[in-house]
């Protein structure tokens, strides 16, 4: 994926974020397509991309929508990005289930690290019940097995150059 997709994709997540918390505040206990582009970079693209995906993702996430530890969410994402890329070169996840079990994977191990990285950093956490933690899982789980498919059908439709589809006698 180019590097202006990438752009175009945080800042349409990010405004779609924003403008759903105006409309309902507490979305962002519910989910986080910022971090369903985590997901989506993770599973189709290599582990580079996957880690600068999550750095801004994170980095928007923590100026934009929290209040606290500037850089942990970039920390965090980057982290979770690289590690889900590393898992997708030996596991192929770039199908429905392999993105709904990556999305759901990915919202548990950012808790987890958050409640790790908060204990290091000395901070207080705001422990998110786990039926509201699972209800995120799941919706982030199925916000990225449909950004997936939705991304691959794009894929497909876009011809490269210099082929016609037809292969000649053979």
């Amino acid at each position: 994926m180019s590097a202006l997709r990438a752009l175009l994709g945080l800042a349409a997540a990010l405004g779609i974020q924003v403008a759903l918390a105006r409309i309902w505040p507490d979305t962002g206990r519910f989910v986080s397509l910022l971090l369903v582009l985590v997901v989506t970079y993770g599973v189709s693209g290599s582990q580079r991309s996957a880690m600068f995906m999550g750095c801004l993702a994170g980095l928007l996430n923590d100026s934009w929508l929290q209040a606290g530890v500037f850089g942990i969410s970039g920390f965090k994402w980057t982290l979770l990005g690289w590690a889900l890329a590393a898992v997708n070169m030996r596991l192929d996840l770039g199908h429905t289930p392999g993105r709904f079990g990556a999305g759901v994977a990915v919202v548990l191990g950012d808790s987890l690290l958050n409640g790790v990285l908060a204990r290091l950093l000395d901070q207080s956490t705001r422990s998110r019940g786990l039926g509201i933690l699972l209800l995120q899982a799941l919706l982030t789980g199925l916000l990225a097995a449909l950004v997936g498919s939705i991304v691959d059908r794009s894929v497909e439709r876009v011809p490269r150059m210099g082929t016609t589809g037809w292969r000649g006698a053979g």
